[in-house]
């Protein structure tokens, strides 16, 4: 795996409801721009979970990103 998605997992790992691009782009000190790619391509190739954004984040649009299940990454 690349140091990129080594870092999202475990950014991912810390936050039990996950993160919006822009959650993670910050983390970084980036854009969700230009995270958006990588982080789709990490999630069809399943490394990452995404899911629309429902409670405990309500007031965001958007998709959030899911560490991996189990203890595996």
């Amino acid at each position: 795996m690349s140091d990129f998605s080594d870092i999202v997992i475990a950014l991912l790992r810390s936050a039990p409801h996950g993160l919006t691009s822009k959650d993670i782009a910050t983390r970084l000190g980036t854009t969700a721009g230009s995270i958006s790619s990588p982080l789709s391509k990490l999630a069809a190739y399943g490394v990452i979970g995404r899911e629309r954004c429902a409670p405990p984040m309500p007031a965001r649009r958007g998709r959030r990103y899911l560490a991996p299940e189990g203890g595996a990454g």
